[in-house]
């Protein structure tokens, strides 16, 4: 009896082991042909049918899928602008009309609705089976900022979403080059979120660029990066009260904080505010650059 129930138990390890060698050996032969043809290249999508009859639950098998189909879903296109910047980007090329107007052409990605939405079915497969993996996040976070461009309604509810479990969820949170998820970690990820909502330069993206920092600041309160983003927030909005309320908030935080100093000096200095430009001045000659410590002197200087 306990020959046959230990030849069964070899048998069953003799499977496993087979299993794991055929997962990772068809994850190898993924990665040789996307180095050589990308992750749509041809023979990819076979390659990951079969992989999937071996695993269909395999993370890096889903994410495969994932890049696959947003390969395949976009292309590139021209288009037409009439601002200077767009999406953060200057233009490829500025040509005139008839009036002599300058006319300003970009070069952007389009999506295939259908095809995206594939690839985003197997990212969220992997992220519900993966919770507590933050590189999926990240890579649905950054899909979904490209797809919508500068109008980034689903990616804000994501990011909202985000925070929301890194605060609600226990999980053990990891992170592909790291040994540890922690704030300071957490925050880094979403402050670059915010940067590039903020430079994206639409309505809506400075709106979500707003909220996020604002759902961050109530989780990470003296994150000074943050208070800064809104500082920076009412500045573009021109309500010049809010801002400088944000930036000494900031300083009263860290001293030495780069963005608000500047930026208090530039709009103390823009609004021609002899007592504003007195109290941020000495600030950027201690903790500016060579140049900008000199030109500050000088500046103070003249104002006594």
């Amino acid at each position: 009896m306990m020959k046959k129930l230990f030849a069964i138990l070899a048998v069953a390890l003799v499977s496993f082991q087979a299993f794991a060698q055929t997962t990772q050996e068809y994850k190898t032969r993924y990665e040789k042909l996307v180095a050589k043809l990308g992750p749509a290249g041809v023979g990819v999508e076979t390659l990951l049918d079969k992989w999937a009859q071996v695993d269909s639950c395999d993370v890096d098998l889903l994410l495969a899928r994932f890049q696959m189909y947003l390969e395949k879903s976009r292309s590139t296109q021209v288009v037409q602008k009439p601002t200077k910047r767009y999406l953060g980007s200057a233009p490829i090329i500025t040509l005139k009309d008839s009036l002599n107007n300058d006319v300003y052409y970009y070069n952007v990605y389009v999506y295939d609705d259908g095809i995206f939405g594939n690839g985003m079915r197997n990212l969220d497969k992997a992220i519900i089976l993966y919770p507590s993996n933050l590189n999926l996040r990240i890579y649905k976070a950054t899909a979904l900022m490209a797809y919508e461009q500068d109008s980034p309604d689903m990616t804000t509810e994501f990011l909202m979403s985000m925070i929301n479990d890194w605060t609600t969820k226990n999980y053990k949170w990891t992170c592909e080059g790291y040994d540890k998820v922690d704030q300071e970690l957490f925050s880094t990820v979403m402050q670059e979120y915010c940067a590039t909502l903020y430079t994206i330069g639409s309505d809506k993206s400075r709106e979500s660029f707003k909220n996020v920092a604002t759902k961050m600041l109530t989780i990470d309160k003296k994150n000074t990066d943050f208070l800064c983003d809104l500082g920076s927030y009412y500045m573009v909005k021109e309500d010049y009260k809010k801002a400088m309320k944000y930036y000494d908030q900031a300083l009263k935080i860290q001293p030495d904080c780069y963005p608000a100093i500047k930026n208090c000096c530039s709009l103390a200095i823009s609004k021609k505010d002899a007592k504003l430009q007195k109290k941020y001045l000495p600030m950027l000659v201690k903790y500016g650059s060579e140049t900008e410590s000199a030109s500050a002197q000088v500046r103070l200087e003249s104002l006594n």
